[in-house]
């Protein structure tokens, strides 16, 4: 699988086990012969302005693309400086 086509695949399989809206795929890589895909979802939208709240969630894939696991690493606002919240 190329790098796209494992992108799309983790924003799937993440849209099947949560409930939020997916915002952004924050990184993709190849780990040995898995994949890690880190994704951002929307968990509570901003009343003002554009600092929604976000969590922040690690997939692993296996090399054909099947979800293995998939953990929350944190919460942070949409403008912090990449820190978040361990929850």
């Amino acid at each position: 699988m190329d790098i796209r086509t494992v992108a799309q695949t983790a924003r799937h399989s993440l849209a099947e086990v949560v409930e939020q809206p997916i915002d952004a795929v924050a990184s993709c890589e190849a780990a040995g012969e898995e994949w890690r895909v880190v994704i951002e979802v929307i968990e509570s939208r901003a009343r003002l302005g554009d600092d929604d709240l976000l969590t922040v969630y690690e997939l692993r894939l296996s090399a054909e693309g099947a979800l293995i696991a998939y953990r929350r690493l944190g919460r942070r606002r949409r403008f912090e400086d990449g820190a978040f919240a361990v929850a």
